[in-house]
């Protein structure tokens, strides 16, 4: 279940808190005492699955909700209207089934500020425009397997990905733009729960 709030209005998303309900996301404008169901159908399909939700804060224009999902291939994609219409901004070939295989981080204090981490060790690619369009962040190194990614006030100022797999995932923290990582946090054992990055922003 992801859930994700917008600071400045009433709204929340989430996609379905029910096990095994797939190809759906969820919208609240009360702040999540009711719901309105949305599909997520990938040519014809709703059986899409959904790894990564985000809310991205575009003032004085209408919230645009990101997802990542896979079915067949693995798609980042965006929605103006409540999940109406899709825009689609990339899609890869899904690697050995691991979700998530694209993460997606929005900043919360930097509007239209979102960060894309892949767990194939493609650097990351960042968007300054909500996701309207996406550019390889220049100075990042790649070959890190990046299961999420987090961003503060900007790529320079703070950047925060857990890497590696179940067995041995370190949280790294960056504060030049990707150049070097230092990490904080490095767990040798499997997880019994997972490090879920939260808003460093």
């Amino acid at each position: 279940l992801h859930v994700r709030s917008r600071r400045q209005r009433q709204m929340c998303i989430r996609d379905s808190p029910q096990i095994g309900a797939y190809g759906e996301i969820h919208y609240s404008m009360d702040r999540g005492a009711t719901w309105t169901s949305v599909p997520i159908c990938d040519q014809g399909n709703c059986s899409t699955v959904i790894s990564d939700l985000e809310l991205i804060e575009r003032p004085g224009e209408a919230p645009r909700i990101a997802a990542v999902w896979r079915f067949g291939e693995v798609k980042v994609a965006y929605t103006d209207d409540f999940g109406a219409t899709w825009t689609d901004v990339l899609a890869l070939s899904p690697m050995n089934n691991l979700s998530p295989y694209i993460s997606i981080a929005v900043s919360r204090s930097t509007p239209g500020l979102v960060v894309v981490g892949f767990a194939d060790g493609t650097p990351l690619q960042v968007s300054h425009d909500g996701l309207t369009t996406l550019t390889p962040l220049s100075t990042a190194t790649g070959g890190a397997a990046v299961r999420e990614v987090a961003i503060g006030r900007s790529v320079d100022s703070l950047l925060v990905r857990k890497v590696g797999q179940d067995s041995n995932l370190r949280i790294e923290e960056s504060r030049d733009g990707g150049m070097s990582w230092a990490t904080v946090l490095e767990q040798t054992q499997s997880f019994v729960t997972r490090p879920k990055l939260g808003d460093v922003s």
